[in-house]
């Protein structure tokens, strides 16, 4: 649909999401055995793939399975260059960022001293804004640009995520902010669950 609404659209998000899934998860997976594992025809998989790639999200590796019977596929892996996801981090007594790409690899870190406890929460973002600009910057040097920013903050996080209700150890309460905030303990959590070894819950595209 020219709109980009309805049934077709969103069953086409659900197929390249199941794709996405699957090369995840596998080890240098073919698209035949992709085709496998989501229940789509190679030609609709082979369609999906190429517009995964086109987009900076899969990449090709080569020939799989040298030697074997048969042609052999190409291996599919995420791709270690494009889209990659920025974190940031409020501590009482330090900041940090960093870039990691889409197979869960850090790729650019920095982290600094810094005194928050007390201090204005502008001042403090302020200064998480330089570092934040810093590893991207970095992060750009190796082909990755930002898809998407989540601060960590040591306290209550509003509803919108956009809202430090309070913290107490920081001496925030009701701070608001264009970036998007979380509590530290829950993004630990989903850390340990999507990359703790925990394969039963595969991490959302």
């Amino acid at each position: 649909m020219a709109n980009g609404t309805g049934p077709q659209p969103a069953l086409r998000r659900r197929n390249l999401s199941a794709v996405v899934h699957a090369v995840a998860a596998g080890d240098n997976i073919s698209r035949a055995a992709v085709a496998a594992e989501v229940g789509l025809t190679r030609a609709t998989v082979s369609t999906l793939v190429d517009e995964l790639i086109a987009a900076g999200l899969v990449t090709e590796l080569g020939a799989q399975r040298p030697g074997t019977v048969g042609r052999p596929g190409t291996a599919l892996a995420l791709s270690t260059r494009g889209p990659a996801g920025v974190g940031a981090e409020v501590g009482v007594d330090h900041l940090a960022a960093c870039v990691v790409d889409l197979r869960g690899t850090e790729r650019a870190r920095v982290t600094v001293e810094a005194r928050n406890r007390g201090r204005a929460a502008a001042q403090t973002l302020g200064e998480l804004a330089g570092l934040v600009q810093q590893v991207t910057e970095e992060a750009a040097a190796l082909g990755l640009h930002p898809a998407g920013l989540t601060v960590a903050v040591p306290g209550l996080v509003g509803r919108g995520r956009h809202t430090v209700l309070r913290a107490p150890n920081l001496g925030w309460t009701d701070e608001t902010t264009d970036l998007t905030v979380e509590n530290e303990a829950n993004l630990g959590a989903l850390a340990e669950l999507w990359l703790g070894g925990h394969h039963s819950h595969p991490a959302p595209t």
